[in-house]
């Protein structure tokens, strides 16, 4: 595909999903690699304001720095704005028993969320092409999947888009070569150790020797199941939309769907806690007419089903009331989270904490009459470090992605009735340590 008709394709991909406005700025998700790099020059080359953010997990020793070495004098070539953020992926897998995988997408979405809301920017694109999008079709395929699944990544999701859904591979290579614009490789994709790289290395390539056609016809497939599933989208919300009853729900019209009532009461319910398990109960107790009223209980609801005719009622169970909880003497051992507090050692500097689940605060915190942890509030307000404004908390849990569930858990530090810490997820802007200090805190929160 030419120059030319490689950006004319991407623009008119990107103006029939609405995907970008020129109005705003863009956070482009820079690796270094053929396909980001393309991306930022498409971009630019469209007329887009463009910043880029780099991702360093230091997984892969001298090769992280030197991608990062890369995006650096890039960005510095093209006058493009780059922020780079060092994470701990090894310290993440062992909080949340995550797979590697797992933890830099969890750990890169979530700073990309905080980093699209400090710098202002319209939204986040990553690179992801319709070769990436096969992959990910056969991949959620051998997993188990419903048609969300088998319809791969959308153009759009949230403040995530995708440009280049519309282009393959080849294309965006082809690209680069025109454009004479190197970009690094990263070694550990052409690894097999990965889920997703034994896809792209070995099941791909043998499923073309035997069909030498099938890349066009799986991208067929996937335009085809991703119309499907917008239909089908567009269908469950108006199913479940004749569900709402005062106090509770009118589950009636997901029984007139036999084969998709545990489904449907799923979706309806999964905010609220319940399982598929639960709902697979419910749908049987449902169509049982036991006498009585069964309730289900999830960790924060329970739910009862009133009559036979399908209403139920819906309640938040009482949760507990821990209150403020006092950190005297910095002693934690009362609090009912894992949390530490040490004084500083060595001079400061910023690597020393990723702004999360390890924060610092100068010794200034130490003259506060009172300092506290207690559960997150409704209307709590907090000024992120590096942000001008208070923002409300419930924002920010929101951007981490947190559930309900998950925020009724969240805890907030506070010193003197300012939170200065949504603990695990956002430091605020007050105490703030200056490079080189030795007079700092630093608090660790191992949950």
């Amino acid at each position: 595909m030419p120059t030319c008709e490689f950006i004319h394709h991407v623009q008119a991909f990107i103006e029939a999903h609405a995907l970008l406005n020129r109005s705003d700025s863009v956070l482009v998700a820079l690796s270094g690699g053929a396909d980001s790099v393309a991306l930022l020059l498409a971009l630019r080359q469209l007329g887009y304001t463009c910043q880029a953010a780099h991702c360093n997990f230091h997984l892969r020793g001298l090769e992280s720095m030197r991608d990062e070495c890369f995006v650096r004098e890039l960005c510095q070539r093209l006058d493009v704005t780059l922020h780079v953020e060092d994470f701990d992926v090894v310290l993440y897998q062992r909080q949340h028993h995550a797979s590697v995988e797992m933890a830099c997408r969890a750990l890169r979405y979530r700073w990309f969320d905080e980093l699209r809301l400090q710098t202002h920017c319209q939204a986040i694109a990553v690179a992801h092409h319709h070769d990436d999008n096969i992959e990910t079709m056969l991949l959620n395929l051998l997993r188990g999947t419903g048609i969300d699944g088998l319809a791969g990544m959308r153009p759009k999701r949230g403040h995530v888009v995708r440009p280049f859904l519309c282009v393959s591979r080849g294309d965006v290579e082809a690209y680069l070569a025109d454009c004479h614009q190197p970009y690094v490789t990263d070694s550990t994709n052409l690894e097999s150790h990965y889920a997703r790289n034994r896809i792209r290395n070995i099941v791909l390539p043998a499923i073309e020797r035997e069909f030498p056609d099938a890349r066009r016809a799986l991208t067929t497939t996937l335009r085809h199941l991703g119309g499907a599933a917008l239909v089908f989208d567009q269908w469950k919300e108006q199913v479940i939309a004749q569900t709402h009853a005062p106090g509770g729900f009118q589950l009636a019209p997901l029984l007139q769907q036999p084969a998709l009532t545990q489904y449907l009461l799923h979706e309806l319910l999964k905010d609220y806690g319940f399982s598929m398990a639960q709902c697979a109960q419910m749908e049987q107790c449902l169509r049982s007419r036991p006498s009585g009223k069964p309730v289900f209980r999830s960790k924060t609801h329970a739910l009862t089903l009133l009559d036979d005719s399908g209403a139920a009622l819906i309640e938040p169970l009482a949760a507990p009331t821990l209150g403020e909880q006092p950190i005297d003497e910095f002693n934690t051992s009362n609090l009912d989270i894992d949390l530490s507090i040490e004084y500083a050692l060595e001079p400061f500097t910023p690597s020393m904490c990723d702004g999360r689940r390890r924060v610092a605060f100068s010794c200034e915190l130490l003259q506060c009459k009172q300092l506290t942890v207690r559960p997150w509030a409704r209307g709590d307000r907090m000024r992120p470090f590096g942000m001008t404004g208070r923002r409300l908390v419930s924002d920010i849990l929101t951007n981490a992605r947190y559930t309900r569930e998950q925020k009724r858990a969240a805890r907030m530090l506070v010193a003197d009735g300012q939170i200065i810490w949504a603990i695990g997820v956002r430091a605020a802007d007050a105490f703030r340590v200056q490079p080189g200090s030795t007079n700092y805190l630093l608090l660790t929160y191992n949950g």
